[in-house]
C-alpha cells in the first residue's frame, strides 16, 4: 500500500472523500472561487523554489505567473497575479538569501517503506543552519490569518510536521527541527494603525521539535490508519462526514447531488 500524509488526514476527515480522490481519482475540471487559495499558494510555493534554488527574483515572479496566470475573480482583492509578484519581492526583501543556512534540497518528493508501507513525503526545503543546529524541514505557509499563539499551536501536535522531521531524521542520521515559515497575506481597505491601504504581507517563522518518542508514536499511527484504509478498501465501506469543512471540498457537488439531479 501506498500512503501519504495527504492521504491519511484525507481519510481521517472523511472516508468518502479519500475514496473519490484517490480510489476514483477524481478531480474538479473548472476552478470555482474556493480553489483560488489553493492555486494561488501552490503558485507562491512554486516561486518560493525558485528562489531557493538560486534562480534569482525575476525569474521566481516568472515562475509564480506560470502557476497563476490570470485572475479568477475580479472580487479578490488578496489572491491575484500582481499580489502574488509583489509578495515574493517583499519576502526577497525580508529574508535576502537566508544566508544563515545552507540549501540541500527543494521541493523534496520522496518514498520510504515505514512498517510494510510505502510512505511519501513531500517538502518544500531541506537546508542545514550554518550555526550548527542540525538540519531542518522547512514548510512554507501562507495564510489571512494573523500570526497569534492560537495560529502557532496547531502545529504543535501536527501529524505532517512528524512524518517530515522523521524522514530527515531516516535520511540524514539527525533533524534539528522543522521550521514552519509563515506567510500571512490581507488587503486594507483603508489606513490602519499608520499601516497604508492595499495588500500587505507579514512574515513569521517558528521551529517545532519531535522528540524520538513522538516519532515512534507516528510511526505506529501510520501502521493505525494503514489497517484502516486497507479495511475501506477490502470491503469497499467509505462513509460520509457532513461538517463546516464540506464548503472547502471539491467534491461538495457530487455529495449534494442524487441521480445527476442537483440538490439545493
Amino acid at each position: 500500500m501506498s500512503l501519504s500524509y495527504s492521504a491519511i488526514s484525507t481519510f481521517q476527515a472523511c472516508p468518502e472523500r479519500y475514496r473519490l480522490a484517490y480510489i476514483e481519482r477524481l478531480e474538479k475540471v473548472d476552478a470555482g472561487q474556493e480553489e483560488i487559495p489553493a492555486r494561488w499558494g501552490q503558485a507562491v510555493h512554486a516561486g518560493l523554489a525558485s528562489l531557493y534554488k538560486g534562480e534569482g527574483l525575476e525569474k521566481a515572479q516568472d515562475v509564480f505567473r506560470q502557476g497563476f496566470p490570470e485572475n479568477v475573480s475580479q472580487e479578490e482583492t488578496v489572491r491575484t497575479v500582481m499580489n502574488g509578484i509583489e509578495l515574493l519581492k517583499l519576502y526577497a526583501l525580508r529574508y535576502g538569501e537566508d544566508s544563515g543556512w545552507k540549501v540541500l534540497e527543494v521541493e523534496v518528493k520522496e518514498r520510504f517503506e515505514l512498517n510494510g508501507v510505502e510512505f511519501t513525503v513531500q517538502l518544500d526545503l531541506v537546508a542545514e543552519s550554518l550555526q550548527g543546529a542540525g538540519i531542518f524541514l522547512w514548510d512554507h505557509k501562507t495564510t489571512q490569518k494573523p500570526f497569534s499563539p492560537t495560529y502557532w499551536s496547531k502545529y504543535e501536535m501536527d501529524e505532517q510536521v512528524s512524518a517530515y522531521s522523521y524522514w530527515v531524521k531516516r535520511k540524514y542520521g539527525d533533524c534539528g527541527g522543522a521550521l514552519i515559515n509563515g506567510i500571512q497575506v490581507g488587503f486594507r481597505k483603508r489606513m490602519y494603525k499608520g499601516e497604508p491601504p492595499g495588500f500587505y504581507a507579514k512574515f513569521e517563522r517558528q521551529v517545532l521539535y519531535r522528540s524520538s518518542q513522538q516519532l515512534s508514536q507516528w510511526s505506529g499511527n501510520v501502521s493505525v490508519w494503514a489497517g484502516k484504509i486497507e479495511q475501506a478498501r477490502q470491503t469497499g465501506i467509505y462513509w460520509l462526514v457532513p461538517g463546516s469543512l464540506c464548503s472547502y471540498c471539491s467534491f461538495r457537488e457530487l455529495c449534494l447531488s442524487c441521480d445527476d439531479q442537483q440538490v439545493d
